[in-house]
């Protein structure tokens, strides 16, 4: 590696977008250095696509990818419908640009393992004011992955773009593998989901950070996911129309100070139904939280936020093993959790006051669940517990 003088090396936060002080720092000249996204590396993939200026698109509708493709800034990626991509163990496909993935219901697009007991990497993309569209896509067998100094946590990941819309998809068995943490994880970017179905998948089916206002999950199911159904962090946000069951943790994680809407959707038989964390902001509107073993939860993870609160509205908040659950001691200076209702929330017309004298359990999420279940809950599946101990 040549010498080099004079180089003032300027670090951000990948995630949140500040800029950091380096602690320590070395130039890489590796095959894993960021040259790899620039145009003339572009050859070694040039192969798989049919090339026009800068769009791209698959030669074939069979694809395998045995190496990490990596796609430079300003190209955009399409992907024909019908089209099956075979992703190797560990393989991602990373773009700088953009990808447009527009399968059809008679012929989905698919992101598949090349082995079946070999999990893939990710499908990422990073930067740039792009926009991206996954329509009729079917995403199976990813994991995480590390590359250029970042890490990817969702099967299928967005960070830094302009915009992803998500429709008509289905995500299922993501992995844990390469630090994989979630089925998709989108951070800084305008979001929107809709008439998609997350099931079975390891961690979080879904997970997003910084999404800017006008971001939305719409008319999807999560079930049966192995962490939370959705985990929303530092975000304004709306979630309507949703079937959020049978998730092993939260069916919904909202916290550090997240600003959230959240109507019409059914939140059935997870470990807890709404955990609202650390200054979060939460309407519930016209919805269903039943027999969960925690309805509600309320409390604060970390001292450096203000208390969360929950408006609730015309939603059923009964037959859950406990209501709600809030956390009553200002263990870190904060005021206690707010609430406010109006007289329907059991639809039974009871009044806020019998609302909180009945179903509040004043402790912290640990506790409350220990209250709910003993200790009887922590080696049992979800599915389980809700049929056997809950009587749900």
């Amino acid at each position: 590696m040549a010498d080099v003088e004079d180089v003032e090396l300027i670090y951000s936060n990948f995630f949140a977008a500040n800029d950091n002080k380096a602690i320590n720092s070395k130039i890489d000249d590796s095959d894993e250095s960021i040259e790899n996204t620039k145009k003339p590396n572009f050859n070694k993939y040039r192969q798989l696509f049919k090339v026009d200026g800068n769009n791209l698109i698959f030669k074939d509708l069979d694809i395998s990818l045995q190496q990490n493709v990596i796609l430079p800034e300003g190209s955009t990626l399409n992907i024909k419908p019908g089209t099956t991509i075979r992703m190797g163990k560990n393989i991602s496909l990373i773009t700088y640009g953009s990808i447009t993935a527009s399968g059809t219901k008679d012929s989905p697009i698919k992101f598949i393992p090349l082995d079946d007991d070999s999990p893939w990497g990710v499908v990422a993309m990073v930067g740039g004011d792009s926009n991206n569209i996954f329509e009729n896509c079917f995403f199976s067998g990813g994991s995480g992955a590390y590359n250029n100094g970042k890490y990817f946590s969702g099967m299928l990941s967005a960070y830094h773009v302009n915009k992803i819309k998500i429709s008509e998809c289905k995500f299922t068995n993501s992995y844990k593998n390469n630090g994989g943490d979630d089925a998709v994880n989108i951070k800084n970017t305008l979001a929107n989901i809709k008439n998609s179905s997350f099931f079975s998948n390891e961690g979080d089916a879904i997970d997003v950070d910084y999404v800017t206002n006008g971001s939305s999950i719409i008319n999807s199911t999560f079930m049966s996911n192995k962490n939370d159904g959705i985990d929303v962090s530092y975000s304004q946000f709306q979630i309507s129309g949703n079937q959020i069951k049978y998730n092993r943790d939260k069916g919904i994680s909202i916290g550090e100070d997240s600003i959230v809407t959240l109507t019409n959707t059914n939140v059935l038989k997870n470990k807890i139904g709404i955990a609202i964390k650390d200054g979060s902001d939460v309407l519930i509107d016209e919805s269903n939280i039943s027999k969960n073993i925690v309805g509600i939860g309320l409390y604060n993870k970390k001292e450096i936020f203000s208390s969360p609160k929950v408006r609730i509205n015309s939603t059923i908040v009964n037959n859950n093993y406990v209501n709600c659950g809030v956390e009553s001691t200002n263990r870190f200076g904060n005021k206690p959790p707010l609430i406010f209702t109006d007289k329907e929330i059991d639809k039974k017309g009871n009044e806020y006051r019998y609302f909180l004298k009945s179903n509040i359990k004043n402790m912290s999420k640990k506790s409350v669940i220990k209250e709910a279940l003993g200790s009887s809950w922590k080696n049992k599946s979800i599915e389980y517990i809700l049929f056997n101990e809950c009587n749900l």
